[in-house]
């Protein structure tokens, strides 16, 4: 993308999906509680932007709701995903820093925003309240002060606190640092960007691996960045919406069920972390990032083509380079294809352990 082009964001991408004949607008009134997740759960095969919303707000949801989406988001024919989004995989762009931020056109201290009011949906019928499953989460290594993006399911408890579920991973590598010091950790969540955004943060890379150069990379541009207002963490620019705050240290509370990627009711309730906010930013129109998650869900769309690459670049090594053609995860992605033309007798059975 050259230096004068638009920069990819939510924008440019419900204008592609628009382009693709791929988006349903909803202009019916829609409550995000009892209705938006059975019309997400329902929608397959397009994304929904809802236009109706209470307290004037619209929003994005199951986009990308299929590989096809993914592949339109990538710019390539559907066959040719997997090997693209590997390739990228390597191809990492140095974020930069600005200051005209679209995401900085409303600047609201605590007492001026309130979670309650945003049109965050619940998503199955036994979860434990409307949670955010579309915030990424920017967090940092307090000794490293290397930073780190990723996925987190945020609970809505009240107009300025959210639960967090912290699984052992990057971010809470993090946290325990901060725990041990005494501290409580400051966290940025951005919500509503370019889904290649998304799929950075759903990428498994080394720990101290910048997400926002991955972004890029797949996106081919330097992301834009931007200071947030209270925290001494960077988030971008052409975001929707940006909520700053702490998790405080060796504190929990009760979170969740919800009904996570696998269709089931497993993941992580009980006692968990929690996010006390303090300065919500946005664009003056904001557009709401809502996540419907299940096993053929945009959730899962977004985790299961990095996996499919990371496992697609393994196997291309594997015993002297094999004719491996492409790799495909099943929904949910507990199982996975390998497409190949063996070279020798046995061959597909090294495949299929080097992917295990």
């Amino acid at each position: 993308m050259g230096s004068n082009a638009q920069p990819g964001d939510m924008r440019t991408w419900i204008s592609e999906l628009d382009r693709a004949g791929d988006l349903i607008r909803i202009d019916k009134p829609v409550d995000p509680l009892t209705q938006m997740g059975s019309l997400l759960y329902q929608s397959r095969e397009k994304a929904l932007l809802f236009e109706n919303l209470p307290h004037g707000w619209r929003s994005l949801g199951q986009a990308p709701a299929n590989i096809r989406h993914a592949a339109l988001a990538f710019g390539v024919a559907e066959k040719s995903l997997v090997p693209l989004v590997a390739e990228r995989m390597g191809q990492r762009i140095m974020p930069h820093m600005v200051d005209d931020a679209p995401v900085k056109e409303v600047k609201l201290p605590r007492g001026k925003f309130d979670l309650t009011i945003l049109p965050v949906h619940v998503a199955g019928q036994r979860d434990g309240g409307p949670v955010i499953g579309s915030g990424l989460v920017v967090t940092k290594d307090p000794d490293s002060g290397q930073r780190n993006v990723s996925f987190h399911r945020l609970q809505v408890k009240g107009p300025n606190k959210s639960g967090i579920l912290l699984y052992p991973r990057h971010s809470w590598k993090n946290y325990v640092k901060y725990q041990k010091r005494k501290e409580p950790m400051p966290v940025a969540i951005f919500i509503g960007h370019h889904p290649l955004y998304y799929a950075a943060a759903a990428t498994t890379a080394a720990y101290g691996l910048d997400e926002f150069e991955i972004a890029r990379g797949y996106l081919g541009e330097s992301a834009r960045l931007t200071k947030c207002e209270t925290v001494d963490l960077e988030v971008p620019a052409d975001a929707e919406l940006v909520l700053e705050g702490h998790i405080p240290p060796h504190y929990r509370e009760e979170e969740g069920p919800f009904s996570e990627f696998q269709d089931y009711y497993v993941t992580g309730a009980g006692k968990n972390p929690i996010v006390e906010y303090q300065f919500m930013s946005r664009r003056h129109d904001a557009i709401f990032k809502n996540l419907q998650n299940g096993s053929e869900m945009e959730g899962c769309v977004f985790h299961k083509i990095p996996m499919c690459a990371a496992i697609y670049r393994r196997l291309k090594d594997v015993g002297g380079g094999p004719n491996v053609h492409n790799v495909m995860a099943l929904p949910g992605i507990f199982g996975l294809v390998v497409q190949m033309t063996p070279r020798a007798y046995g061959e597909a059975k090294n495949i299929l352990l080097a992917a295990l």
